[in-house]
């Protein structure tokens, strides 16, 4: 049995997952504008993720009985980036956001001795330190790359293998 504190955390981190899909589907388009088509399929996986995560905790409510609550999920506030290091920094900024959010859920289970939520949680606790660590990589890569057109073109190619 899930708590009622942890399962309203778990039913906002669904729309946290959920807002993360448009906020990289967002990035996306302003990355495609720029004119780096790599970086854009590159955000749109990111955005199919993190739509996968959010369905993975609505699954896990349905299979504990417990109850989903679907709410309208916030706007992303359109920013017009410039360059690519700009968008990555901020990807950076947004990954430590959900760890923060992920690391919530798992202190209220954890509060609550919610066993089974916290084996489950764990996936999600190991998965935020890669997408940490990979978002760093990225926003340290692109801001050494400047405006490094050949580099970022090989940067992309790499991220697209």
């Amino acid at each position: 049995m899930i708590s009622d504190s942890t399962r309203t955390l778990l039913n906002a981190q669904i729309m946290a997952e959920f807002f993360s899909s448009n906020f990289y589907l967002e990035l996306a388009a302003n990355l495609y504008f720029m004119g780096y088509p790599g970086f854009c399929e590159y955000m749109k996986k990111q955005a199919e993720e993190e739509r996968a995560h959010g369905m993975k905790i609505y699954d896990f409510l349905l299979c504990q009985n417990a109850s989903v609550f679907i709410v309208a999920i916030a706007e992303v506030e359109s920013e017009n980036f410039k360059t690519p290091d700009k968008v990555f920094a901020r990807v950076y900024e947004h990954e430590k956001d959900v760890t923060e959010s992920i690391n919530l859920c798992m202190k209220e289970a954890i509060a609550n001795n919610d066993y089974a939520v916290i084996s489950f949680l764990q996936w999600f606790v190991d998965e935020q330190v890669q997408e940490e660590k990979e978002s760093y990589r990225l926003a340290e890569k692109t801001k050494m790359l400047g405006e490094d057109v050949s580099g970022l073109f090989a940067l992309e190619a790499e991220l697209l293998k």
